[in-house]
């Protein structure tokens, strides 16, 4: 029997690690913050939920990500608001063109 033949199948791999990758909340969450219809999904579908008992019971690097991801969707439903003070506001009159 060669290498080759004990060699793992890539594609398999790749499925594996794809399922690890989905069933965590956090990586599920940081990839939603990419894209606004997959952010709805994972509202949708519970994941701020999820995220944040990933925040609550998770220990160092892992629990700031979680607590950096769950700040990233509150200011995103702060933007979304349509009485956000922060949303729209005056540039003090600053010139923003080449010339000023």
């Amino acid at each position: 029997m060669s290498d080759a033949d004990c060699a793992p199948d890539p594609a398999a791999v790749k499925r594996a690690l794809s399922r690890l990758v989905d069933d965590d909340p956090l990586a599920r969450g940081e990839r939603a913050l990419e894209s606004l219809p997959v952010a709805a999904g994972f509202v949708e579908r519970g994941g701020l939920a999820d995220l944040r008992t990933v925040a609550a019971t998770a220990e160092g690097e892992r629990a700031v990500r979680a607590r950096q991801v769950l700040d990233a969707f509150r200011a995103f439903w702060m933007a979304a608001r349509s009485d956000c003070p922060d949303q729209f506001h005056r540039g003090r009159d600053t010139p923003l063109g080449r010339d000023g």
